[in-house]
């Protein structure tokens, strides 16, 4: 990935170098995409896996994180439909009461 960003950079410095170029500020498009390479360099250092900020969790933390995740699902999507069942037992009640 480094190699690709590198040799976009050095693209954009031939772009920006350019003769043919009218005005004497780079581009928009320049300005954004050397931010972008710029960014992503960043992005590169923290999250790689040797010598990276980013401390990457456990296959074990992991997987307790899925178990809760999917059983907490699993608890409010009955809580909800129970909730809903309920509503609509009231609902039926009132709107079959013959009321008007």
């Amino acid at each position: 990935m480094e190699t690709e960003l590198v040799k976009s950079e050095k693209e954009l410095e031939k772009s920006e170098n350019n003769p043919q170029k009218q005005s004497g500020s780079p581009s928009k498009v320049a300005v954004w995409w050397k931010e972008t390479v710029q960014y992503l360099r960043e992005v590169w250092i923290e999250v790689r896996l040797k010598n990276g900020r980013v401390s990457w969790p456990t296959f074990d933390s992991v997987r307790i994180s899925t178990r809760v995740v999917i059983i907490s699902s699993i608890g409010l999507g009955l809580f909800i439909g129970l909730c809903d069942a309920l509503f609509k037992y009231i609902y039926d009640a009132i709107t079959s009461s013959g009321i008007g």
